[in-house]
């Protein structure tokens, strides 16, 4: 399915820029559009919400927006800077900086895989630092009767790396769960699973619509949805070890930890080898309104006078 829209985004991207060259060549006027060769710098507010193991709705945990709950939303903030080779397309890279959390007990609907998550009873949080680079896309510019209008539709893709850093509370402290080594990580007894590490890859990928306020000021609404390659910003992703493996392998103090963390049920006994997550890649989902200052060309590092 996915192929097939990036086939057909491809094909129409090409069919607008063929037609855009034409139009070009026959009504050119020799002046350049609005945002063209200009550079600009974004400020962005918005929110965000976890989708992984913990918390959610019916059934298995899993991203994207299947699991979203309201209680789970959190402050986003970032600032980046983006440049304009032509008014239908732009390069971006930029900083945010937002925060996660999820919980079991915030499930309502306490049926099936819901029931058995409500009873699991784990929680965590985590700050969220990411950098990435964009390439956004703007369809309705390579009209030429729409290349200025106020309103801009656009998507956008790109890659970026993110640190995060999952917490759980334990006798009102936040412990770090990344050293604790929960679910066996790099213990001799579990070969397959290794290490997570806390700086990770994610591919970005957003929708949205820029308003132009005037010629140097924009606003923009628009929902990210990012592709990552972990199961572990919350901690949880396969099934409950030995809890005597904590005392093999970490240090007193941090068994000691390990063996309150790990598992937090509300049934007061269990044994080694049930799931304690479902193995899903774990995913975050922000919206977020932008506020742009578009340089003039003259301050532009990347323009050049003919």
């Amino acid at each position: 399915m996915f192929s097939k829209t990036f086939r057909f985004l491809l094909v129409l991207a090409t069919a607008l820029v063929a037609y855009r060259g034409t139009a070009q060549f026959t009504n050119y006027s020799g002046s350049y559009t609005d945002i063209a060769r200009r550079s600009g710098i974004n400020f962005h507010l918005g929110s965000t919400t976890f989708l992984g193991d913990l918390g959610g709705n019916q059934g298995a945990g899993k991203p994207y927006l299947k699991d979203f709950n309201g209680k789970t939303v959190r402050p986003l903030i970032g600032a980046s800077y983006t440049y304009f080779p032509a008014s239908w397309f732009s390069i971006k890279a930029g900083l945010n900086q937002t925060w996660v959390t999820g919980a079991d007990s915030l499930i309502t609907n306490r049926y099936g895989h819901a029931a058995g998550r409500y009873a699991r009873n784990l929680s965590f949080k985590s700050p969220i630092t990411e950098l990435s680079t964009e390439l956004e896309w703007y369809p309705m510019q390579l009209l030429p009767d729409f290349e200025e209008a106020s309103f801009r539709p656009f998507i956008s893709a790109g890659i970026g790396v993110f640190h995060f850093n999952p917490k759980a509370q334990l006798n009102g402290q936040w412990i770090n769960l990344h050293q604790l080594h929960l679910e066996g990580q790099g213990f001799s007894e579990y070969p397959d699973r290794k290490m997570y590490k806390l700086t990770q890859i994610y591919i970005p990928f957003s929708l949205g619509v820029k308003y132009k306020v005037n010629d140097d000021y924009f606003l923009s609404l628009s929902t990210i949805f990012r592709k990552t390659f972990t199961d572990y910003i919350d901690d949880v992703s396969t099934t409950y070890i030995n809890p005597s493996l904590f005392d093999k392998y970490l240090s007193p103090d941090d068994a000691i930890l390990a063996k309150q963390l790990y598992y937090r049920g509300k049934s007061s006994s269990h044994n080694p080898g049930p799931f304690r997550g479902y193995n899903n890649l774990d995913s975050y989902t922000s919206i977020v309104f932008t506020f742009t200052y578009m340089f003039k060309r003259s301050e532009n590092i990347f323009y050049h006078r003919p």
